[in-house]
């Protein structure tokens, strides 16, 4: 072979000279050179069982080895990919419209950056898992999907994260009803608008196309449903901060603060991390129909701290609302849709979806669902089911003497003119938790108040009327306990005195002179209670 090969060269050196003698003629002369040239033919992968050693073993010595060597070298040299396969891959070049990932394989895989979207911040040299759909396309080219792989171990993976309480990252990728579709491990997961931060948001479209960090709150494994929250991680951050604020808080004080939410009953202010309710009577000076008049969303605002709570009572301090036929056009069915009431901070609000309190107490209205049917409209009832309409009370006393004064408003209903009730509670006896573990308080004393004309046919609304023995007001204040009797009459007080007992002022749309008399009235009989 040795042989062969000098006079094969010296073959191609006389070809050479004969070409610079003759220059007419090079292509004929140097044809039988070029045709021996095996490397110009197309490479065939051929197997290792079906390898011709013999034809090779004359050029062992240029690999420095015998066969044995050489064939485990060749084994080496490529990974035995199987096609269906999810294997680890390295990250060897990122173009604007594909990834280059190597596996180990004779050729590198390309997959569309698109499916690498969740990563923005993928770079060479990384680490991911990949599926092999072929282990050759058409072209010879090493088929892989990395979206494939994700979805393979996607549930395994985020199974894992809930248990362990992990925080994870997924990529926003569009809006839906109520909230974002997130892509976490290769799942669409539903991120709920309440759970992206603890402040409302009132552009969604900013999030989209967003990589965020997330925990697994909620699996439903029978309907692949997963639910993630963002929100989750704020509190966390934040539940140390309030506890630094809370412990520097102090009557009088003044801060400032960010305008976080508007209600129809006054505003919620962001103290840092804490927040605070600042009521519509204490806006301005002067008599606001609705918050929106003098405040605006995001304003920042000076605020002094009338009085702050810091065991997360989770109880309504009271609800104001007015009785009148118009309320029971119809018929609708009580809903019992217990839920938490979507204008306020679901930190504030007890869980009652799940049943009632942990303990004795029940689930007590303020507003009875009774107060609320009607067949145009089963929101008014629902909301009757609010977590801000309910508190904890004894199951005797509120079937006794709170069912018994729930009962006395029950007349006025059909009444000409509204019935104004503002029921609330007041103090604290005890705690006791929610089905989710919240911890909530238990009123010490419930109350009512009521407004009403005497006569039900004055034609005036009541801030139109200029004598106070057109009116009548009553006060309730019991104790929240079983020892409460069903007898009304012994709980009945004034409005003045349920005032000065709670702090609050009632009935703002009376002229203050007439409002004085109408709140010192203490006449049961005026309400058909002997």
């Amino acid at each position: 072979m040795e042989e062969n090969k000098v006079i094969e060269g010296a073959a191609v050196e006389n070809a050479a000279l004969e070409a610079e003698a003759k220059p007419a003629k090079p292509a004929k002369e140097a044809k039988p050179a070029k045709e021996a040239k095996p490397a110009e033919e197309a490479p065939k992968r051929v197997a290792n069982e079906d390898f011709n050693w013999d034809a090779f073993e004359n050029d062992l010595d240029l690999y420095g080895g015998n066969k044995e060597a050489v064939e485990q070298k060749y084994d080496e040299s490529l990974s035995n990919v199987q096609v269906g396969e999810v294997v680890e891959g390295t990250v060897v070049g990122i173009t604007k419209r594909e990834v280059i990932v190597n596996i180990g394989y004779k050729s590198e895989g390309i997959i569309p950056i698109a499916e690498f979207r969740y990563n923005p911040e993928l770079a060479v040299g990384e680490k991911v898992e990949v599926y092999v759909e072929s282990a050759e396309d058409k072209k010879g080219q090493l088929v892989l999907s990395h979206k494939n792989a994700r979805q393979l171990k996607s549930w395994d993976r985020v199974n894992q994260a809930l248990e362990n309480d992990e925080i994870i990252k997924g990529y926003i990728k569009c809006r839906t009803k109520g909230g974002m579709i997130v892509d976490v491990f290769g799942i669409e997961a539903f991120l709920p608008g309440s759970q992206i931060d603890v402040k409302p948001i009132r552009d969604y479209d900013m999030y989209v196309d967003k990589t965020m960090e997330f925990k697994v709150v909620k699996i439903n494994q029978e309907f692949r449903n997963v639910v993630v929250s963002h929100k989750a991680l704020i509190e966390e951050e934040l539940e140390a901060q309030k506890k630094e604020i809370m412990s520097k808080l102090e009557k009088g004080q003044i801060l400032e603060g960010t305008v976080k939410n508007i209600t129809s009953y006054g505003v919620f202010i962001d103290l840092g991390g804490v927040d605070g309710l600042i009521h519509i009577t204490d806006l301005s000076w002067g008599r606001v129909n609705h918050p929106e008049e003098v405040v605006q969303l995001d304003q920042k605002l000076n605020v002094v701290i009338l009085d702050f709570d810091d065991t997360k009572k989770r109880i309504a301090n009271w609800v104001a609302y007015p009785i009148h036929s118009c309320y029971r056009v119809g018929k609708y069915e009580r809903s019992n849709a217990w839920k938490y009431d979507p204008e306020v901070p679901e930190e504030f609000q007890v869980d009652l979806s799940r049943g009632s309190y942990n303990g004795r107490p029940i689930r007590g209205h303020q507003c009875m669902s009774y107060h609320r049917y009607v067949s145009y409209s089963s929101l008014l009832n629902e909301q009757t089911f609010y977590s801000t309409n309910i508190m904890p009370q004894d199951p005797d006393f509120n079937s006794g003497s709170w069912g018994g004064l729930e009962d006395l408003t029950l007349k006025y209903i059909s009444y000409p003119d509204t019935l104004y009730n503002v029921t609330g509670t007041y103090g604290v006896q005890g705690y006791t938790t929610d089905k989710e573990g919240n911890r909530v308080a238990i009123p010490q004393y419930c109350w009512k108040v009521l407004l009403r004309t005497k006569s039900g046919r004055t034609g005036k609304r009541i801030d139109q009327i200029t004598d106070a023995s057109q009116l009548a007001a009553i006060g309730y204040w019991a104790e929240n306990s079983s020892t409460t009797t069903g007898n009304i009459k012994q709980y009945i007080t004034s409005v003045a005195d349920i005032e000065e007992k709670t702090g609050y002022k009632f009935f703002t749309m009376l002229d203050e002179a007439i409002a004085a008399d109408v709140k010192a009235q203490n006449n049961p009989s005026d309400w058909g209670i002997n």
